[in-house]
């Protein structure tokens, strides 16, 4: 399931200001719009397959008219903005949407905010093949030991050769952890 949740300034003419790289304040708010149970499950443990660990929920950008301070570092959005949430986790999204019905008056980094309405976009009947169209950045890495014993973690280029093939690996187990058995093993990725 997939919510667009639409917010503006209870002064229509003041600004939403947020730093450059907002996604971790937009993460946390989603975790505070939750119960504390399931964001303290979804954060410290999530789902678990081999040696990794899924939120199994994702979040777009902000969407809306901006303006960049890169001197300051930060970014100014007008009224209104919106940003979409999804997942496969039914009642982590019915949660969120509830919460915020009930208190349409947020806070988002310091800027007041209200809810100016929440979108509920159910699950499409999927056939084959399926385009994807990304709304934020997509990142693949793995994370391995050092020689000196420290962790380090490598972002994969989607410009790789073998990017595909890691790509494919994590909507396999992604898949498995919400069907919770076997998922097709042909899936064949290509970009636009």
């Amino acid at each position: 399931m997939r919510l667009t949740i639409t917010f503006q300034s209870p002064d229509l003419s003041s600004c939403i200001k947020l730093p450059l790289h907002y996604n971790y304040a937009l993460q946390g708010f989603i975790y505070n719009h939750i119960s504390s149970h399931l964001a303290e499950f979804l954060h410290n443990r999530g789902y678990s397959f081999e040696r990794r660990v899924f939120k199994l929920f994702t979040f777009s950008r902000i969407f809306g008219r901006y303006r960049l301070d890169k001197e300051k570092r930060l970014i100014s959005f007008s009224s209104p903005v919106k940003f979409q949430l999804s997942s496969p986790l039914d009642d982590f999204i019915q949660e969120f949407a509830e919460t915020l019905a009930r208190s349409p008056d947020v806070s988002l980094e310091g800027n007041s905010l209200v809810v100016s309405s929440i979108e509920v976009h159910f699950s499409p009947h999927i056939r084959s093949p399926v385009i994807i169209k990304m709304l934020s950045p997509l990142t693949c890495y793995s994370t391995f030991l050092t020689g000196e014993g420290k962790k380090k973690t490598y972002y994969f280029s989607p410009l790789r050769k073998n990017f595909p093939g890691l790509l494919k690996k994590i909507l396999l187990k992604n898949m498995w952890l919400f069907i919770r058995k076997n998922p097709p093993r042909k899936i064949l990725i290509s970009y636009l």
